[in-house]
């Protein structure tokens, strides 16, 4: 099993560098103080100490900073390095967001020149950057799993690329030769910071999608490189969706921002989150599934368990192969066999493996199956599953 921890779009930022009358874009100030009630830094930390959690592989989807600014980017930089040590993470995975980059040259002419010169970003070996930011993509392999890093805010800084992503013909073909010459282990996972398609019913006007990212999608969609997690940020829109394609095409997780002030259309939809995704060890060309955990942050109470509206719920899976009406008529097939009123949901977790790997969406669609054509009805204890009963007539 391989754990990896995800946070994304911090957008730390410095009270002093607001503009007059300006509103805060993130409650990561770089001056907060160490408290968890008010500073989602410390608040992660003491999640990871009251759960005891840990993970092999830290992931960090982008937007360190916000506005390319140096003195965030610092500061967030320095933070995810002691998340990484709290977690006993051995790799770490950056992304660079295009908030990372200077853009549109607020402070001179190199719109990467901040991320270049923080210690050991994106990697603590030289060769290994040199790869990033001459051919915007690394591929390693790490015995039980193969990793990409791309950079998808390459090009920000020429024209109007900070509108969008981008995945670039030579990215592409400097990734192809690349897996050509790794051998897929089972696991593998792409980490970028743009979205690949739109998603979630949210913001429809959005054109800031990767640029290319169908081509991106056919390489891994192809069958000859594996199967493929996505881990990106971006859209501060929790969700996990599968791409188009095949039956082996890619599962797509889009993480929340960690610390964002999340924009009008969002309030209600979802709130900050950090991620705990577990993947199951599995054959070379075979799915990859798993199951995850989501905390909010909530001000003044710190990272608690998800519930409803966070945009993904504390727990869930990836991976399955059953839709919603499927679920359902497998669900109630084994509560009739059990002839019980009450059926412990754990019960039908045994007896259903695939439901441990189903996707938010799915089990959603599941549950009002169950409920308008099976007549049963899903029991919860603290916002999760723990019963299925008889609906009342």
């Amino acid at each position: 099993m391989l754990r990896i921890a995800v946070l994304s779009d911090v957008h730390a930022y410095s009270k002093a560098e607001l503009e007059e009358g300006g509103s805060r874009p993130s409650h990561a100030e770089i001056s907060n103080p160490d408290n968890p009630s008010v500073n989602p830094f410390a608040a992660v930390h003491h999640l990871i100490e009251r759960e005891k959690l840990s993970a092999d592989v830290l992931i960090s989807g982008g937007d360190l900073g916000d506005r390319g600014s140096a003195q965030a980017l610092t500061y967030a930089w320095a933070e995810v390095r002691k998340l990484q040590s709290s977690l006993g993470a051995q790799l770490l995975l950056p992304a660079t967001g295009n908030h990372d980059m200077d853009s549109r040259a607020l402070n001179g002419y190199d719109a990467r020149g901040a991320l270049q010169g923080l210690k050991n970003y994106p990697f603590a070996d030289v060769a290994l950057n040199n790869q990033y930011w001459a051919n915007n993509v690394v591929v390693q392999q790490h015995g039980t799993f193969r990793s990409v890093l791309l950079n998808s805010a390459a090009y920000h800084g020429y024209q109007d690329e900070w509108k969008h992503g981008r995945v670039s013909q030579r990215t592409r073909q400097h990734l192809t030769e690349a897996l050509t010459v790794t051998p897929d282990p089972g696991i593998n996972v792409l980490v970028t910071h743009h979205h690949l398609y739109a998603h979630g019913g949210v913001d429809l006007e959005d054109m800031s999608a990767m640029k290319e990212s169908p081509a991106l999608l056919n390489i891994l969609d192809s069958g000859n490189y594996g199967s493929w997690l996505i881990i990106h940020g971006h859209r501060h829109w929790p969700s996990l969706t599968r791409a188009s394609g095949s039956q082996g095409a890619p599962v797509v997780f889009s993480a929340g921002s960690f610390s964002a002030v999340l924009w009008d259309e969002l309030q209600d939809k979802a709130r900050n989150q950090f991620y705990i995704l577990e993947i199951d060890d599995t054959n070379p060309g075979h799915r990859v599934v798993g199951t995850f955990r989501a905390w909010d942050w909530i001000i003044d109470e710190g990272f608690l368990p998800a519930r409803e509206r966070s945009g993904l719920p504390h727990r869930g899976g990836f991976g399955g192969t059953l839709n919603g009406a499927e679920l359902a008529s497998r669900i109630a097939a084994v509560y009739a066999q059990h002839g019980e009123p009450y059926l412990p949901y754990s019960t039908i977790l045994a007896e259903l493996p695939d439901l441990k790997y189903s996707m938010p969406s799915d089990v959603k669609q599941c549950i009002d199956v169950l409920e308008n054509s099976h007549n049963l009805s899903v029991l919860y204890d603290r916002e999760q599953p723990s019963q299925i009963g008889r609906s009342k007539a």
